[in-house]
């Protein structure tokens, strides 16, 4: 179940990451050609695949847009939590 939630918390995460970032932005909310916002959400799944097609995605100046390490770490977020819980339950 950790797991589960864990990758639809850290895709919403990254989705809102990658639209509000100074370094990157506007990937998925774009102006048209008649200048109003539209959702793109194809650019935003492209931009999730790019670590799997791109190497550039693993450098450390980019890990930050890469969809991997994002579950990886949400992932750990959400576990070691889970750890620590249970912990506090029990004693």
């Amino acid at each position: 179940m950790d797991c589960i939630y864990s990758l639809g918390l850290s895709s919403s995460l990254y989705a809102l990451y990658v639209q509000f970032n100074s370094k990157i932005g506007n990937v998925w909310i774009r102006k048209d050609s008649n200048n109003e916002d539209v959702i793109v959400l194809g650019n935003l799944v492209n931009m999730m695949k790019q670590p799997f097609f791109n190497c550039d995605f693993w450098k450390v100046n980019t890990i930050d847009m890469n969809i991997l390490a994002w579950f990886v770490s949400v992932y750990g977020i959400v576990y070691t939590i889970r750890i620590i819980q249970t912990y506090i339950d029990t004693y």
